[in-house]
């Protein structure tokens, strides 16, 4: 029987990608970007302040940042990455070894979406989920800051292949499955399980036998429930009860749930690209089996853990982008089993749109590239120069040899690739690889000198005399602002309003870029600075008057 779609034998869609080549292009996509610049304002930079503060002996089970508790953060990630800093403290700076946790966690995610992958949908479409989860838009940012949710993606993806392995390996798919809801718990606290757990109600469907369903719930559930009574013992008193009403707090009311319910569902169409349009394709070529008494696990599975997550998001977080990621996964897998019954004009409509726009991207970046190292052309450099004033670009070989060699395997791919149902989504993943290379190599001290506060903070410093004591902060500073303030100047500013801080000498306030307000009687301003180009917030620092 020959395939309707394309040419050869109708079991076997080749990949373009396997093995070897595969593992290259996941690590092409993973690794460039998480070292080699600084911790960057907002997620990057609030996570390793945590990190920091356990590298210096602060901290533990409850998280610290600054002199604050963290307490609404779990610890899994944040111990990874702190083993990460030290391990590699001989070859990279600290906050850059901490990073490779994301890595690792991200590698993790990629391994066990194949295997469920594998599982679901033939050994041939292993690669398909996690091809499409690495090509997904909404993944590419958070995969490569520091970034505690990729270590909850992994313990999904685990929880995922757990069920899969049920149907052939029960008692070790229970025991994957266990490990995962455990891990997710290390990873995201008590809030992020319901997710998990509910797909456990299709074990009638995934057991191999019935008899079976019953030991399995319980195995799972057991080996799910560890974390949260571990948790609980391990913590005093005082430090699980802060615990227990943070998780609880973190639950929404109907208004506000049906509030980022809308919010995702505008954010899906371009977030979960191009797993989501993938996914819907599945529904309707497969939509036939849901007449049937029993649909297929392929369709079931994945489909109630998206929805299963879908309800914990809206349910349990503020709707934003690092929240969503949960959804990706099951979006992934699912999408992974209709790739293969794509209509060959569709397959090569989704091919000639991704080698378009990457390839027009690319050449873009080169051309930004071109603007901020030698100034041509000379209008998009001097937009560089307005958006990061004081920016001068520099030639660096090293950089630009690698962006040079990507470009070249860009290329070569495109030319080169053998018309399957997967070439569109290698071609997608290879040029969402292509583009975040090229920026890591091209565009990053650009990025790197308006997104760090280490200027700013190197400023505040020198404007304070050697012994200065404490200093106070007037008002709320931002997580990444305090992090940064704590990384880059060993500085943690007591509260105004504390006992501690009204006798302090010194005093933060964080205001708008306009403003010229003052700190009131009793207080000169000294200093003043922020990020280049900020056009929000600038800090100043004061010092009490004598007398």
């Amino acid at each position: 029987m020959i395939d309707r779609h394309f040419p050869g034998p109708a079991t076997r869609y080749p990949v373009p990608f396997r093995g070897l080549p595969l593992l290259l292009l996941l690590a092409l996509f993973l690794l460039p970007g998480l070292v080699g610049h600084d911790p960057w304002k907002a997620e990057d930079a609030t996570h390793l302040g945590i990190v920091w503060r356990l590298l210096q002996g602060d901290g533990g089970l409850v998280l610290q940042l600054g002199r604050d508790a963290w307490p609404d953060a779990m610890p899994l990630y944040y111990w990874t990455a702190a083993l990460a800093a030290k391990a590699f403290a001989w070859l990279l700076p600290w906050f850059d070894g901490a990073r490779l946790a994301t890595a690792l966690y991200a590698a993790l995610t990629l391994g066990f979406l194949a295997l469920a992958s594998r599982e679901l949908h033939g050994r041939d479409e292993s690669a398909s989920a996690p091809l499409l989860l690495a090509g997904c838009i909404g993944l590419l940012v958070h995969s490569h800051e520091a970034q505690p949710a990729i270590a909850f993606l992994a313990a999904q993806a685990a929880t995922l292949a757990g069920l899969t392995l049920l149907r052939r390996h029960p008692w070790s798919g229970a025991l994957v499955f266990g490990g995962g809801a455990l891990t997710a718990f290390l990873a995201a606290g008590l809030a992020a399980l319901p997710g998990l757990l509910l797909p456990l109600v299709l074990l009638p469907w995934l057991a191999p036998r019935k008899t079976l369903v019953v030991p399995l719930l319980l195995l799972s559930l057991a080996l799910s429930a560890i974390g949260p009574l571990l948790w609980s013992v391990l913590l005093t008193p005082a430090q699980a009860g802060v615990w227990w009403n943070g998780e609880l707090a973190q639950l929404r009311s109907l208004e506000a749930s049906w509030r980022n319910a809308l919010v995702l569902l505008n954010m899906l169409p371009w977030y979960a690209w191009p797993a989501l349009p993938l996914a819907l394709w599945t529904l309707w070529a497969r939509r036939r089996e849901w007449l049937t008494a029993t649909p297929a696990p392929a369709l079931l599975l994945p489909l109630a853990a998206f929805l299963a997550s879908f309800l914990t998001v809206v349910s349990t977080v503020d709707a934003k982008s690092v929240a969503a990621l949960p959804l990706l996964p099951p979006l992934a897998l699912l999408g992974a089993g209709g790739i293969k019954t794509l209509r060959r004009g569709a397959t090569n409509l989704f091919d000639w749109f991704g080698m378009m726009t990457f390839t027009v991207a690319a050449a873009l970046i080169w051309l930004g590239w071109s603007a901020m190292v030698f100034g041509l052309p000379p209008k998009i450099a001097r937009n560089f120069v307005k958006l990061a004033p004081g920016f001068e670009g520099s030639f660096a070989l090293f950089p630009v040899l690698f962006a040079l060699a990507l470009s070249a395997a860009w290329f070569w791919l495109i030319f080169s690739s053998p018309r399957s149902p997967y070439r569109g989504l290698t071609h997608w993943t290879a040029g969402v690889t292509l583009l975040w290379g090229l920026v890591a190599a091209l565009w990053f001290p650009w990025v790197d000198y308006g997104k760090s506060y280490r200027p700013v903070v190197a400023g505040l410093t020198q404007a304070l005399p050697a012994k200065h004591g404490c200093v106070a902060v007037r008002g709320e500073l931002s997580p990444a602002l305090k992090a940064s303030l704590d990384i880059f100047g060993d500085l943690r500013p007591l509260p105004l309003a504390s006992s501690e801080g009204k006798r302090c000498d010194w005093m933060l306030a964080l205001v708008p870029v306009k403003s010229s307000g003052t700190a009131g009687t009793g207080w000169e301003r000294v200093w003043e600075g922020a990020r280049p180009g900020d056009k929000t917030e600038r800090l100043r620092l004061y010092q009490r008057r004598a007398g």
